[in-house]
């Protein structure tokens, strides 16, 4: 109250005076303190500022600093993850889904496979499957699965905009399902990989792609990671992948996995769609299990494709499957010049056992095989079917790209 100067003369005798003047000096008071509180519940009851020009308020901090030590707060903790702990992705970029599809929806082409045509037009060609791919540069590289463009004649790649472009096979790789097509376009639309390693059971993911062809072009789908290193095999070939209840069907083969960074997490391969049977002999489908090849595999097998038109992995030089009469892997074919043949081993053996570790079928050959490095020696156990006996050979693991 500093800045109110009270001024009354008065006329009247000394003991009057002061008993009026006590009078006025508490009503002066309570009229103060009224317009105080009337201006603080109006500013509390309005959102409105404090006044900056108020020296009262400005006094009464300063007062109140000097009469009581202003209190630090004290920092909650940081959360420390576990060493089993993998953090976050990272913090969403975007808000919600449609944000992300605009984002990344130009990065999705519709891929059409024929059957091989004289003709260079692409509307008189015959289709023969339906698929989805991902622009991973700006000059026309497009990833897909391999099994879309296995055994084509010719392969057409359908824009975000409509516009329909033949595509020409750079690579592609069974093994991991993966393959790279090119066409001839410049400045192209592309979005960023996202780090699969980073990825955790329960973050969002969208899934966008052509399931059942060109007329459904597009389609955005959306879900969860469900799990993480999901190890599947698929005709014996063993995947290491991405769960997702993402809804996926034929067609979206090859399209992106996104998370709500806009990047690139994933890439579509193949679903569940067979759980079984009941106990009256009914089959059971099964609902919302899909995978996705995770972005760090792809991005190392667009490598190898693009440098050597397929993956660089070790190789013996066999061909053939699981034996039908027990364990083992039934050899039909040596690769001339091969490892395998280099080493004595001869079609009709059937490989039982590598190091000393019992072999089931074709799963467990290519997987130790591939748990070693180009140049490694390793011993396989061999039946040989045409003398009835159990030999041992050494074969040292080349490179199959020195054999394609």
């Amino acid at each position: 109250m500093d800045n109110f100067e009270y001024e009354y003369h008065s006329n009247q005798p000394p003991k009057s005076a002061f008993g009026r003047a006590l009078i006025i000096t508490l009503i002066v008071i309570i009229l103060l303190a009224a317009a105080f509180f009337i201006g603080v519940l109006s500013r509390d009851y309005f959102n409105l500022p404090p006044d900056k020009n108020t020296d009262t308020a400005s006094d009464a901090t300063e007062t109140a600093s000097e009469s009581t030590p202003e209190s630090e707060a004290t920092p909650l903790p940081e959360a420390t993850p576990s060493p089993t702990q993998k953090p976050s992705s990272s913090v969403s970029a975007y808000s919600d889904i449609p944000t992300v599809v605009e984002h990344v929806m130009k990065v999705v082409v519709s891929i059409t496979t024929y059957y091989s045509s004289t003709s260079n037009n692409i509307d008189d060609w015959e289709p023969m499957a339906y698929g989805t791919g991902i622009i991973i540069s700006s000059d026309g590289y497009i990833v897909t699965n391999n099994h879309v463009i296995a055994d084509s004649g010719r392969v057409s790649v359908t824009l975000y905009d409509g516009e329909k472009v033949e595509a020409q096979i750079i690579g592609s790789d069974q093994y991991v399902d993966l393959a790279v097509v090119k066409i001839e376009k410049d400045g192209l639309y592309t979005i960023p990989f996202g780090d699969s390693s980073l990825i955790r059971p329960g973050e969002q993911v969208i899934a966008i792609g052509s399931p059942l062809g060109d007329e459904l072009t597009g389609t955005v789908t959306a879900g969860i990671i469900s799990a993480v290193d999901r190890q599947i095999d698929v005709d014996g070939i063993p995947f290491t992948l991405l769960q997702t209840d993402a809804a996926v069907n034929p067609g979206n083969s090859g399209g992106p996995l996104v998370n709500m960074n806009g990047e690139v997490i994933g890439v579509t391969s193949l679903k569940s769609i067979f759980a079984g049977f009941d106990e009256y002999g009914t089959a059971i489908a099964a609902e919302g299990i899909s995978y996705a090849i995770p972005s760090n595999s792809v991005q190392e097998s667009i490598n190898d494709i693009l440098e050597y038109g397929g993956i660089v992995r070790p190789f013996i030089g066999v061909n053939g499957y699981d034996n039908p009469e027990g364990d083992g892997f039934f050899v039909a074919l040596v690769v001339e010049n091969g490892p395998a043949e280099t080493a004595g081993i001869l079609a009709e053996d059937i490989i039982t056992a590598v190091d000393g570790k019992p072999i089931l079928g074709f799963s467990d050959l290519f997987t130790e095989i591939n748990s070693r490095d180009i140049g490694d020696t390793m011993t396989l156990t061999v039946y040989r079917t045409s003398t009835d006996e159990e030999l041992e050979f050494e074969v040292t693991l080349a490179s199959n790209q020195d054999f394609n």
